[in-house]
């Protein structure tokens, strides 16, 4: 049995440097459609059963959005985060901060318009910024333990009504910016208000997520950039 089958089976255990006998299999051509509304995902580099160290998706893996629904309601940014079901092998939901451009304010307000509209949720992935691009040029320890959204969550964005998905896509923010020391900071560009409200003191991750999302909530500082 391959390498590539038994990642499948394995619990994931990450490595640092690819080797050189891992399986190359003739990889299928994407679909037309990936480049115009999907994205390429983070492929973290694993240990297989037979001890190589592999990409856990020998073909790469790219997350395109299908069903989706933005929050109702919030108070930063008017709210316009938005969460979908993906195709995806190593996720089936992402998030999306649609309040950093004017394209992806025009992208959220198509979807509260008509979400059942066909090919709505197309320009998520293409227009605003998305919870697996958190994870790019980031370690694969890194990688695995923040693609999902943390456990902390739990606690804190049952108390965000109609801000789910702001909450969701700030848990996994969080995970790489301040609480899983394997990731690298530097790497996520933060805007003005991210900047303002980061290193909030608590004396749990939940703690501080929340704490970060309170301030979110009281800052007017975000600037749109196109």
């Amino acid at each position: 049995m391959s390498s590539l089958v038994l990642l499948a089976f394995a619990t994931l255990q990450p490595c640092n440097k690819e080797s050189i006998e891992c399986p190359r299999f003739p990889c299928p051509q994407p679909p037309p459609y990936v480049r115009e509304r999907c994205e390429w995902s983070p492929n973290p580099l694993v240990i297989a059963a037979d001890g190589m160290c592999c990409p856990e998706f020998a073909c790469g893996d790219y997350s395109c959005p299908t069903q989706c629904n933005c929050d109702s309601t919030g108070n930063y940014e008017q709210g316009v985060f938005c969460g979908a079901t993906s195709h995806s092998y190593s996720s089936n939901m992402s998030y999306f901060d649609c309040s950093q451009s004017a394209a992806s304010r025009v992208c959220y307000a198509n979807i509260v318009e008509d979400p059942s509209a066909a090919g709505c949720c197309d320009c998520l992935a293409t227009t605003c910024r998305t919870s697996p691009s958190l994870l790019l040029g980031q370690p694969s320890q890194c990688i695995l333990n923040c693609r999902s959204p943390p456990k902390y969550a739990e606690q804190v964005c049952p108390n965000y009504s109609g801000e789910q998905d702001l909450c969701t896509f700030y848990s996994m923010w969080s995970c790489v910016r301040t609480e899983e020391p394997s990731c690298n900071k530097s790497k996520l560009a933060l805007s003005a208000c991210e900047d303002a409200c980061e290193g909030q003191q608590g004396d749990s991750a939940a703690d501080r997520l929340d704490g970060f999302l309170r301030c979110l909530q009281n800052c007017t500082t975000a600037a749109v950039v196109d």
